[in-house]
């Protein structure tokens, strides 16, 4: 503000407005007689008042704004600070939610794969079980020495001792039975026969093994086999009832006898059981071999074969049937 001569004195301030007009001074100012002064003073005194309200409008205005500003700033602030908080308080849920969402697919995902993994598992000791067998191969014992003397027996008594018919039920068990490639009536008989000459050249170990895998599973395991298996076995014994008009019950027990003998030869490690055919004209040997004839005495020549030689040899055990033979 402009200063003003009053009365031979410099005003540079007045507390208030009043003040000014009554011409109170404040902290040293004397009151001011506005009759004593002149017109023109007076012009000066509201020129000068003008001024000060113009002044002062504008310091009011411009604190006025910035007080504006400051609130408007801090409504602002706070706004967007809110609107931070919620936005993040949101994220947060919807992470939340998501989170939750993802356990609970992963969880039935873990369940899902632990019910998979216990199928598994329970189809593994399943498999475990049908080739235990494989992996503890089987050796020729004297039960099976037992079970080929007793089938032999068997013939021999069904037969009625008629050497002709004996020889015909063998070759019967022979053909359908103990020559098959694995068992009677399984459908990979004749592919697997060609399969097994081709490899049995090669490496008979590994024909061998081949065989016993295929056997075991096969007859004691294929449920697709079973049928045309029990099909084929009843034709062997239908077979033998039209050979032989005895009892049955005696024909089922050869049957199933050869029928287990089969599965046993045929799952043996290295073919270590086996069957000796004697062909027609072989020359006589008593090692291996059993003269039936009544009539010669000094078998030479062998003539026809009654049954064949069964023979097992391994570093455990070993065992040999002669076959029953006819001479000349």
């Amino acid at each position: 503000m402009d200063s003003v001569m009053l009365d031979d004195q410099t005003v540079s301030s007045w507390s208030s407005d009043s003040d000014l007009i009554l011409g109170v001074k404040t902290e040293g100012y004397r009151r001011m007689n506005l009759k004593e002064q002149s017109e023109s003073d007076k012009d000066l005194i509201i020129y000068s008042l003008n001024e000060s309200l113009e002044i002062h409008k504008e310091i009011v205005e411009r604190i006025q704004q910035e007080k504006d500003d400051l609130e408007y700033y801090y409504l602002q602030t706070m706004r967007q600070q809110a609107e931070a908080e919620q936005q993040a308080k949101s994220e947060a849920e919807q992470a939340h939610i998501k989170a939750e969402t993802s356990l609970h697919q992963l969880n039935m995902t873990y369940q899902s794969l632990l019910t998979e993994i216990r199928s598994k598992q329970l189809e593994y000791d399943r498999m475990t079980t049908r080739f235990d067998a494989l992996s503890h191969p089987s050796h020729p014992s004297s039960n099976t020495q037992a079970q080929i003397e007793q089938m032999l027996c068997q013939i021999q008594s069904v037969a009625q001792h008629d050497l002709e018919t004996e020889r015909a039920i063998m070759a019967i068990l022979l053909t359908d039975v103990f020559q098959t490639e694995i068992h009677p009536g399984v459908s990979l008989n004749r592919p697997f026969g060609a399969i097994y000459r081709w490899m049995a050249k090669r490496n008979t170990a590994w024909a061998s093994r081949m065989r016993q895998q295929i056997t075991l599973f096969v007859v004691k395991q294929s449920k697709e086999e079973r049928d045309q298996i029990r099909l084929a076995e009843q034709a062997v014994l239908d077979r033998l009832r039209d050979l032989v008009k005895g009892d049955l019950e005696s024909l089922r027990s050869i049957v199933d006898l050869a029928l287990d003998l089969n599965q046993v030869i045929k799952c043996e490690e290295d073919e270590a059981i086996q069957i000796m055919t004697i062909a027609s004209g072989t020359a006589f040997d008593p090692e291996h071999m059993v003269n039936v004839s009544t009539e010669e005495k000094d078998p030479t020549v062998v003539s026809c074969m009654i049954s064949p030689a069964f023979v097992a040899h391994t570093p455990t055990f070993s065992f040999m049937i002669p076959a029953r033979v006819m001479c000349t």
